[in-house]
């Protein structure tokens, strides 16, 4: 036999709730996630270093592709998390790799240029 529902929670086609604390408990839930205004933030950033060789060895002309020529390619991840109080943490993973490649700068070591993390004030 179904539960019928009168007054305010009667609707005709959802069921009935007859826990209203349901509602006041997530009304509160969401209320109390609203206070946090704190900045963060990471930045994905990277520098890709190739260049094309061409080299004259004496009976033709050769072509290659050549990887960190001027300061090596990488990739990396820097951000910021404001913990509150004027205090930050801080971060940055740094890997190096071969443009002609893909290979890592140092073969099984990812983030391999530098990799920290920090806390700071203002």
């Amino acid at each position: 036999m179904p539960l019928e529902c009168t007054g305010p929670d009667a609707h005709p086609t959802r069921p009935c709730l007859r826990f209203p604390f349901i509602r006041v408990a997530f009304v509160a839930v969401c209320l109390h996630a609203l206070p946090a205004f704190a900045q963060s933030s990471v930045t994905l950033y990277g520098s890709l270093d190739t260049s094309i060789e061409v080299t004259n060895p004496g009976a033709s002309y050769v072509a290659r592709m050549d990887s960190g020529v001027y300061r090596g390619s990488r990739w990396g991840l820097r951000g910021v998390e404001d913990l509150g109080g004027g205090t930050k943490l801080l971060f940055e993973i740094e890997s190096g790799f071969s443009s002609a490649d893909g290979t890592l700068s140092t073969s099984g070591t990812l983030f391999n240029r530098q990799a920290w993390i920090g806390a700071g004030g203002a």
